[in-house]
C-alpha cells in the first residue's frame, strides 16, 4: 500500500507527524479534534481540516475491496497513536497506517461539516418560524383583518441530511 503513494503525497503525510499547530501539537493530532458545537468558526475549522486532508489526495484512489477490514483495523490504530508512536514504526508501516487513518479521518471530518450544517439550516428555520409566528401575532392584535382571512402557506420543514459512511470505493 505504501507504494501505491506518490513522493508528493508521502512527504505531506510525514508532515502531518513533523508540522506543529499550537507550538507544541502535531497536525495529525489537531485533525483528530473533535468538531464542537455548530457555531461558524466550528464550522470553518471543520472545513480547514477537510481541506488539509483532502489535499493530501488520497481520496481519489481506489482500494482493493479485500483490503476494507484490514484499512478498518489500521484506521483504529492510527486514530489512537501518537505523532511520536508513528514516528516510532518502520517506514512502510507507518505510512500504511497514516493512509488509513487519513482516509477515515476525511470521512469522519466530512460527517461532521455536513451535521453542523444541518444544524445551521435547522436553526435558521426555527429562527424564521419564530419570526412568522410573532409577526401573525402582531398584526392580528393591531387588528388587520384583510392579512387574517388569508390562508396560511404550509411548507413543510427542510429534510435532514443524513449522514452515512460511504463504501470504499473499488
Amino acid at each position: 500500500m505504501s507504494k501505491a503513494v506518490s513522493d508528493d503525497q508521502a512527504t505531506r503525510l510525514e508532515a502531518l507527524l513533523s508540522d506543529k499547530i499550537h507550538r507544541r501539537q502535531s497536525r495529525l493530532s489537531w485533525l483528530r479534534e473533535p468538531a464542537g458545537g455548530v457555531r461558524t468558526g466550528g464550522f470553518h475549522e471543520t472545513l480547514d481540516r477537510l481541506d488539509l486532508v483532502r489535499g493530501i489526495g488520497l481520496s481519489r484512489m481506489s482500494w482493493p475491496v479485500e483490503w476494507a477490514s484490514r484499512l478498518e483495523r489500521m484506521a483504529r490504530e492510527g486514530k489512537r497513536l501518537t505523532a511520536q508512536a508513528f514516528q516510532q514504526m518502520t517506514t512502510p508501516r507507518r505510512r500504511a497506517v497514516l493512509v488509513a487513518t487519513v482516509r477515515e479521518l476525511e470521512a469522519d471530518l466530512t460527517d461532521a461539516a455536513l451535521s453542523m450544517f444541518d444544524g445551521f439550516v435547522g436553526r435558521a428555520w426555527r429562527r424564521s418560524e419564530k419570526r412568522g409566528a410573532e409577526r401573525a401575532a402582531t398584526l392580528e392584535r393591531s387588528g388587520k383583518k384583510g392579512l387574517s382571512n388569508w390562508p396560511t402557506p404550509s411548507i413543510p420543514a427542510p429534510p435532514r441530511i443524513r449522514t452515512a459512511r460511504m463504501p470504499t470505493p473499488r
